[in-house]
């Protein structure tokens, strides 16, 4: 893709200035606009299935990591993480973007080509296979969103000045943003 490409010139302009519209009267229009033209779906998929697998890893406060497996727990959340794949991301599209500014920086944004290294990175990230512990349905669902991520083309990076970049594709005209930190 090229670095000017218009959804992703939209996109970083969306993210540079989140902190301005977010709260005024333009917020409804720039939440529909990203609505429209994020594929979601793959995004919060790929999110969800790196969480999932980090928690079967590492655990958390209230969950050792070996009981998740065995108790059902990483498919519990899986199954919780599906349904709001399912919903779309509603009234927190705003939130996402705030994360991406964040992570980022707050700084102009620039478009370049990829990197062999992002190219890879995303790939991985975007197939990612499902985390042990994931039950047949879960595993089914989330390898149909794997099967579809893995049509994302025409990749760049966004650096907008801090230690996180924004790896972009796109996916049947929808834009297919992943936050690599």
């Amino acid at each position: 893709m090229k670095d000017n490409h218009p959804l992703v010139v939209q996109l970083t302009e969306n993210i540079e200035t989140v902190e301005q519209w977010s709260r005024g009267p333009q917020a409804r229009e720039h939440a529909a606009w990203l609505t429209r033209a994020v594929a979601w779906d793959v995004v919060l998929a790929e999110k969800m299935t790196w969480a999932a697998r980090k928690l079967g890893e590492q655990g958390s406060d209230s969950w050792p990591a070996r009981d998740l497996a065995d108790e059902g727990g990483i498919e519990r959340v899986l199954r919780s993480g599906l349904a709001e794949v399912v919903a779309g991301p509603g009234d927190h599209v705003i939130s996402h973007v705030n994360t991406w500014h964040e992570a980022l920086g707050k700084g102009r944004c620039h478009v370049a080509a990829a990197s062999g290294d992002d190219l890879r990175w995303l790939r991985e990230r975007l197939t990612l296979p499902p985390p042990k512990g994931a039950g047949p349905q879960s595993q089914q669902s989330l390898a149909d969103y794997a099967k579809r991520a893995s049509e994302t083309r025409d990749i760049v990076r966004v650096d907008c000045g801090g230690a996180a970049r924004l790896v972009v594709g796109i996916l049947a005209d929808r834009l297919v943003p992943i936050l690599r930190e």
